[in-house]
């Protein structure tokens, strides 16, 4: 009788896994490389990751313009594709200068990088027509003084619970007034060192070498000097050492965090969320709608969002996220791709948004009078306080290049590959050098 070994198994199962994505991505990769496209209605190419919110919105809009514009959507999810990875499929397609693409959704950080593949905007949205998006979240949208993209989501950074986890522990209720009026790492760490039942499953947060470990660590560095970039500092310094530490430390000396997080990006860590009994999970805005599948109806209700922690002697501030729009230089439909912007921009788009993926609305009007427009008024408010208080990552055009540099370098030091102060020195030597991260 052929037995067939757990690595085997472990090895068959990988490969399908890596002949469906490579499926997957040969199909987005074919269709944006492809040549011309031909049809006689305007059809508009819209490049993000298509939430059923996404769907409802373009199937109404293509409703009300029926015969005159149609909106086609690429999908390039989460589940198949990092952030990171997003960003070199776009890369590859606009660097082409193929008119595949019409409309793409970028993080609000790649602005600056898109800018030289993309319409200015100025025309298409007036001064007065801006008035009403969150002021933070314009903030992002702006390249040598010209408008590039315009918010479609603003995010920003949260930490979530199990209430029924933690109603468990003795005191709770003094524990989560802490937390609700943020506590601090030095605090959250004690708690967690006290339940050693959680011994590598109290926090969880993407350690992985991509983006949202930078979210991370320069949540810390920003924390301690909201000036750090402007200011030009060094990352090999107490305030870069201490960032770092404190992730290193919460995996390895700590054990708070389980070692699974330095191989984890959003999507591996929130199903290790689903399927173990973590306290808490650092993530964003949209997580309980993108894995609402993965929990019972009961449990749902007990997943709730908290502020994170802060160091001690330092502001509360979260690291701010979001998703812009920007129309492809090389788009022959611009007219029409604008109209499609303006579209869901329009206050009843940006509550179906809301409602059906979770995403924060980047209308002021939202905000303004929270009880009449959703149901969930709380919730709302909470984001809303969090936002006010939020720090972006810096605007540099090479940003991008930064940011491989920071999640390389501070994904080995907290691997133990190699020493926080080695990471520091190569960190800022790379940086300084203006060469390119290969790994």
């Amino acid at each position: 009788m052929l037995k067939i070994s757990r690595n085997s198994n472990y090895l068959y199962w990988t490969i399908i896994a890596f002949v469906l994505l490579l499926s997957v991505s040969y199909y987005v990769f074919s269709f944006l490389f492809s040549g011309e496209r031909k049809s006689q209605i305007d059809e508009i190419y819209f490049a993000d990751n298509i939430t059923p919110a996404h769907t409802i919105l373009i199937e109404k809009f293509n409703k009300e313009y029926e015969g005159r514009i149609k909106v086609v959507a690429i999908d390039l999810p989460f589940s198949k594709f990092s952030t990171n990875e997003r960003k070199e499929i776009l890369t590859r397609s606009l660097r082409g200068k193929s008119n595949r693409i019409d409309i793409f959704s970028v993080d609000h950080i790649w602005v600056k990088r898109f800018a030289k593949w993309a319409e200015p905007l100025d025309k298409y949205f007036s001064v007065i027509s801006r008035r009403d998006i969150i002021p933070k979240a314009m903030e992002s949208c702006f390249f040598k003084e010209r408008l590039y993209a315009i918010p479609f989501k603003i995010d920003i950074s949260t930490m979530f619970y199990r209430h029924d986890l933690l109603s468990k522990i003795e005191g709770y209720e003094n524990i989560l007034q802490k937390f609700k009026e943020s506590i601090t790492w030095q605090e959250f760490i004690r708690i967690g060192m006290s339940l050693p039942q959680y011994k590598n499953n109290y926090y969880l947060f993407t350690a992985n070498n991509y983006e949202g470990l930078v979210c991370s660590f320069l949540e810390l560095v920003l924390n301690m000097d909201e000036n750090f970039f402007l200011q030009k500092k060094s990352f090999n310094s107490e305030i870069g050492y201490k960032a770092l530490k404190l992730l290193v430390d919460l995996v390895n000396d700590y054990q708070l965090t389980p070692i699974e997080m330095t191989r984890a990006k959003e999507f591996q860590a929130h199903q290790y969320f689903a399927n173990n009994d973590v306290l808490f999970l650092r993530s964003w805005p949209t997580f309980s709608f993108d894995y609402h599948h993965y929990f019972s109806e009961e449990l749902k209700k007990d997943i709730r969002p908290i502020p994170l922690p802060h160091l001690s002697g330092t502001p509360t501030a979260n690291i701010l996220g979001g998703w812009n729009l920007m129309i492809s230089e090389f788009s022959n439909h611009k007219d029409e791709a604008a109209e499609f912007i303006r579209y869901l921009l329009l206050d009843e788009n940006q509550k179906i948004l809301y409602e059906n993926s979770g995403s924060l609305p980047i209308k002021s009007s939202f905000y303004s009078d929270i009880e009449e427009d959703v149901n969930n008024s709380s919730d709302v408010a909470f984001y809303k306080k969090l936002i006010d208080r939020g720090i972006h990552r810096p605007f540099l055009e090479d940003y991008t290049r930064i940011s491989d540099i920071l999640s390389y370098y501070t994904n080995l030091a907290i691997t133990k590959e190699i020493s926080i102060d080695s990471a520091l020195v190569s960190i800022d030597e790379l940086i300084k050098s203006e060469r390119v991260l290969l790994n």
